[in-house]
């Protein structure tokens, strides 16, 4: 059954990613993507955090009040919502499930084609993580949507709806409010920010892999302070040499968006649908920053692979930049060829190396394995 179920996924995959390479879109294509991921997210039955989420939803069920709770305050009030409607944790996480799908697809829909090219991508990576860490999930779509609100509206408006999006995306996980200073991106839709976040992170890098003592001056700084608490905890290990395979993944993302937006500036037609070149500029221009400026944060991979979150909750801006990148590229076919083929290896590269190894104990295996997806096939 799981076979049959990996086979089914995968060649449905490769038939969304022709569509979208060949440069036409197909509607029905998309919403059996959209209807995979989830099934796939609501019929996942076990994860390594399952447990942890599901004892949290049933101690809100039992006192139908907050209570204590590891989660956040917005998160905590969304399961209660849920108990008082009467909902089992398996429907509750079908709900998040389905707001969160729509919300990306709200977003790719500005951009005709794009969910050919995208589901796909974010199915081989990172998407059965965020299966597993159910809020960050929820901060993902959130940032999505609020990035194509921030490139597409106008005046300050932009700048005060991202940042309340933020602000509910940082009740739900406060790791999102480490995205706030992507609002600074407004001002710089037509403009990438250069070298100089590449060299803060490996200069930051080579100080914490070279200079030790400074972690544990922070560690002073931040145990017993809060949520910094946390930081501190993290701040104490050290990942070894581990690091350095996150590190060449992000440069590696960050090489591929700026060949997108090479391939945006310099077109000379107009190959995007419903949205000029102006905007797909735009769109390609605050992925970039937004990554250069996540590439800051590389430093911190010394001490946990948890921070490599970061920039992961990106990818989904990625390749919809990707995606602008590659129609940007429909004149030059040797050039679209040879973009397209980095990005797939790339995507399919990272999902390997963080989700499917090791091949007996893996988090795509976990949620595969182990989801209701299989009861469906007949035989």
């Amino acid at each position: 059954m799981t076979v049959v179920l990996l086979a089914l996924i995968l060649s449905i995959t490769a038939i969304s990613l022709g569509i979208a390479f060949s440069g036409r879109r197909d509607q029905f294509v998309s919403a059996l993507f959209i209807g995979i991921l989830i099934l796939l997210f609501a019929g996942n039955m076990t994860n390594p955090d399952y447990a942890g989420y599901q004892y949290q939803y049933e101690l809100q069920a039992n006192s139908f009040q907050l209570g204590d709770s590891y989660f956040e305050p917005g998160f905590r009030n969304l399961m209660l919502m849920a108990v008082h409607l009467g909902l089992t944790y398996a429907q509750f996480v079908t709900a998040v499930a389905i707001i969160g799908i729509l919300l990306i697809h709200r977003t790719l829909a500005r951009m005709p084609g794009a969910a050919n090219y995208v589901y796909p991508l974010y199915l081989l990576f990172p998407f059965f993580l965020d299966v597993i860490q159910v809020r960050n999930f929820l901060v993902v779509a959130l940032l999505v949507y609020a990035t194509g609100l921030i490139v597409t509206m106008k005046g300050r408006k932009a700048v005060l709806v991202f940042g309340a999006l933020i602000i509910v995306a940082g009740s739900m996980h406060a790791l999102a409010f480490l995205y706030a200073p992507l609002v600074l991106l407004r001002r710089r839709l037509d403009k990438a920010l250069g070298k100089w976040p590449l060299v803060i992170g490996v200069v930051g890098l080579l100080i914490a892999v070279l200079l030790p003592s400074l972690t544990n001056l922070l560690i002073e700084l931040t145990s017993g302070v809060g949520n910094l608490d946390r930081l501190a905890i993290y701040l104490s290990t050290r990942a070894r040499i581990g690091f350095l395979l996150p590190v060449g993944f992000d440069a590696w993302a960050i090489w591929n968006l700026w060949i997108a937006k090479k391939a945006v500036v310099e077109v000379n037609s107009t190959p995007f649908e419903r949205i000029s070149q102006a905007q797909a500029d735009k769109w390609v221009t605050f992925t970039l920053n937004a990554a250069l400026l996540c590439f800051i944060a590389i430093p911190l991979y010394v001490y946990s692979s948890n921070f490599t979150r970061i920039p992961r909750n990106l990818h989904i801006l990625y390749y919809g930049a990707y995606f602008l990148g590659h129609r940007a590229l429909s004149g030059q076919r040797e050039r679209q060829l040879g973009f397209f083929r980095s990005v797939l290896i790339y995507t399919i590269a990272r999902g390997v190396a963080y989700i499917w190894w090791p091949i007996g104990d893996s988090p795509g295996g976990e949620v595969l394995f182990n989801n209701i997806a299989l009861t469906l096939i007949p035989g």
